[in-house]
């Protein structure tokens, strides 16, 4: 948690300057989520009046990736993972597969700070709100619309979820195109700008310098 609130606390300082865009560009893991819903089950023969309206909510870990394609403004979502067993008054039931995989178009509004999806097939929008955001990491949370079947019964709602990514290495043209080392200048043992043919040094943009 306290990870958490000082990478929040610094995020805007250390982001300025730069485009979210090209940050968002590449192939994201992610690495953990919290996630939260209501289901309402009242509508269950017999039992339904019961069980009421039950929340679901709890944490998981490696639970699929996200891709986004710049300038193309693509996306591919792969939300994959199972809840933690459900208690539903003294019975605990097994845990919940959910699976939730949309592709489409994406743009960012609000300054910069949401991520606006449209998925291709369904037309449903869906935005998430950028917590944090580096070059290798963030924070984004949002509400998907899901349907599962739970218990046997086709479940439509909504479930909420705070999802930390970690960005694939070298998963984005732009990332690749940092990596290749360049001379930027060629000096002398004197330290000055050469071309001629004696004893050169050659300095690259990433701080490297051979001879």
């Amino acid at each position: 948690f306290m990870r958490k609130l000082l990478i929040i606390i610094l995020c805007p300082f250390l982001m300025q300057g730069q485009n979210n865009e090209s940050i968002l560009d590449g192939t994201w893991d992610i690495i953990s989520l919290e996630y939260s819903t209501e289901i309402d089950l009242s509508f269950i023969p017999q039992i339904g009046p019961i069980l009421g309206t039950q929340t679901i909510d709890g944490e998981a870990d490696d639970a699929g990736q996200w891709t986004f394609q710049y300038p193309e403004y693509m996306y591919n979502s792969d939300v994959s993972f199972n809840t933690e067993p459900i208690t539903i008054l003294t019975f605990e039931a097994p845990s919940i597969p959910i699976d939730l995989s949309s592709n489409g178009t994406w743009e960012l509004t609000n300054n910069g700070n949401t991520i606006s999806t449209t998925d291709a097939l369904t037309g449903i929008t869906s935005s998430y709100e950028i917590d944090v955001l580096f070059d290798e990491f963030a924070i984004i949370s949002g509400t998907i619309e899901f349907n599962e079947n739970i218990f046997g019964y086709d479940i439509n709602s909504e479930i909420e979820l705070e999802l930390q990514l970690q960005k694939q290495i070298n998963s984005s043209l732009s990332d690749l195109l940092v990596t290749q080392k360049q001379i930027i200048t060629i000096i002398d043992v004197l330290g000055k700008t050469t071309n001629k043919n004696n004893l050169k040094l050659y300095i690259y943009n990433d701080g490297s310098v051979e001879k």
